[in-house]
């Protein structure tokens, strides 16, 4: 399966404070791309702060989970479309 994305984050060692901004950011000077956030699986604590910001955020025009997409990595990647 290939999967093709405009843009690629990989969040893994990063902060909930430090990922945050940079979303927001990229969120807003990349409109009209798709996005593919790597925040892992670990503890839960970014991959859940990512995904409510994703759910919440006003810059994205939609948004799907990994694991609904079939992606490797399943519930370790959000997708999102600015």
């Amino acid at each position: 399966m290939n999967f093709n994305f405009d843009l690629e984050i990989d969040l893994h060692g990063k902060t909930v404070d430090d990922v945050i901004p940079t979303l927001e950011e990229m969120f807003f000077v990349n409109s009209g791309k798709s996005i593919m956030i790597i925040h892992g699986r670990g503890s839960g604590i970014l991959k859940k702060a990512v995904r409510d910001f994703v759910s919440s955020s006003t810059h994205i025009k939609g948004y799907a989970w990994g694991e609904d997409l079939n992606l490797p990595g399943s519930d370790g990647i959000t997708v999102v479309y600015t």
